[in-house]
């Protein structure tokens, strides 16, 4: 069936997607899907294909799990539905925004040895470093780090790096990335990981005592809410990482390289432990 997130305009993948239906002889016709969501009009969904009729949310989601979209997919056409029946420019505007941070990065999921990319802070850092830099010059190499490392510490993190393909060497000599944009993938479990985000909130510690203001942005909330709401802000935060990740990547003369932490954690006992 055709990749959602390929699509702005969700008509015409409900077009595409009923005509790829028919043609693997699928029993799900417009009418029979018409009918799983409760429908009894039999010119609903051509309507709706014709814009002469909008979906509501909840028809919304019945089509979707019609169509057996994932959780994902499902909140991509969701959003998709409201940016392209938006009435006002600020509401499209926000619900584009929210499109772009669904959409799919040239993202590479790191597995095995490759999660040691994460045993030392400064390993993602000259990985970020090769985009503009060159790493064969490792006392250089060491100086642009901050805090800076020892050339001999430079030179090792390049050797390590190479050999796990975080990154490679061209035929002209120089080294660059293997893959733009890298993770762990969601609710990874690794030692290595853990030690990564301890050590750059140690990191991010100096900076806040080192970087004048303009060059950094730190700050923190503390707030009291359900478990339902935390769920929801797990979510909001990892749709905010998806969306710097869209604008790093089409970033095209990067200058600098930067850490953002984003963390959300609890700092009190919960009111049913004590219930």
């Amino acid at each position: 069936m055709a990749n959602i997130f390929e699509y702005q305009d969700y008509r015409r993948y409900l077009r595409e997607t009923f005509a790829e239906l028919k043609q693997s002889r699928s029993h799900l016709s417009q009418r029979a899907i018409q009918m799983k969501m409760g429908i009894t009009s039999s010119g609903f969904l051509a309507n709706v294909l014709a814009g002469r009729s909008n979906l509501t949310l909840s028809q919304c989601r019945k089509l979707a799990k019609v169509l057996k979209l994932n959780k994902s997919e499902t909140a991509y056409f969701e959003t998709m539905v409201l940016f392209n029946q938006a009435k006002t420019i600020d509401d499209k505007a926000e619900y584009f925004q929210r499109l772009l941070a669904y959409q799919q990065t040239k993202l590479k999921v790191l597995t095995g040895k490759q999660l040691s990319l994460f045993s030392r802070w400064h390993y993602a850092v000259i990985r970020e470093l090769a985009n503009f830099v060159d790493v064969r010059d490792h006392k250089t190499l060491g100086q642009m780090l901050d805090p800076p490392i020892s050339p001999a510490e430079a030179k090792e993190s390049v050797a390590q790096l190479l050999s796990l393909g975080i990154l490679k060497e061209l035929a002209n000599g120089r080294i660059v990335q293997n893959d733009e944009i890298v993770s762990t993938g969601n609710e990874i479990r690794s030692f290595d990981v853990v030690n990564f985000q301890s050590a750059t909130l140690d990191v991010a510690k100096r900076a806040l005592l080192k970087c004048p203001k303009k060059e950094r942005d730190i700050s923190a909330l503390t707030f009291t809410v359900s478990e339902e709401c935390f769920g929801q802000i797990k979510e909001e935060l990892r749709q905010v990482r998806k969306r710097i990740l869209n604008l790093v990547q089409r970033d095209t003369k990067p200058e600098r390289v930067y850490q953002c932490s984003l963390n959300l954690f609890p700092v009190s006992g919960s009111q049913r432990e004590q219930s």
